[in-house]
């Protein structure tokens, strides 16, 4: 299966808040503009290390990522990125880019860290069901 021009958002699979995350964007996602992949797996290696990063330090990612027209956004930018997709009222978070960039990455950084404290973590990577499973790569 080719992911060319395919707008794919790498999470974290173990994460309690990030599989929440993927789930409302399952419901939400109503024309199907993203699919999803777990930045633990081979395939999110493979695919983000053609697009630069180092195999090792996507071990290290903490925070979500999405690969959009072939450019990469990562925390705040990725999140308001995906809510702008949805559109509606979604759309409307995108008015949080009046704060620095710096400043909303630093809000991000303070969840992603405290995640597992906060929400847990599964002890295993999320597996779709069998109605999500072309959603997932």
């Amino acid at each position: 299966m080719s992911n060319e021009g395919q707008n794919i958002i790498f999470f974290d699979g173990y994460c309690n808040l990030c599989n929440w995350g993927i789930n409302l964007l399952l419901k939400l996602d109503k024309n199907s503009c993203f699919i999803f992949c777990s930045l633990q797996s081979e395939e999110a290696k493979n695919i983000l290390s053609k697009k630069g990063f180092n195999k090792n330090s996507i071990d290290k990612l903490d925070n979500i990522v999405l690969l959009k027209q072939n450019q990469v956004l990562v925390k705040s930018d990725a999140i308001l990125e995906i809510c702008k997709d949805l559109g509606n009222v979604f759309k409307l978070l995108n008015l949080l880019k009046i704060f620095p960039k710096t400043f909303r990455d630093l809000i991000y950084s303070l969840i992603a860290n405290n995640r597992y404290k906060i929400f847990g973590k599964k002890s295993t990577c999320r597996v779709p069901n069998e109605d999500e499973i072309t959603r997932f790569i």
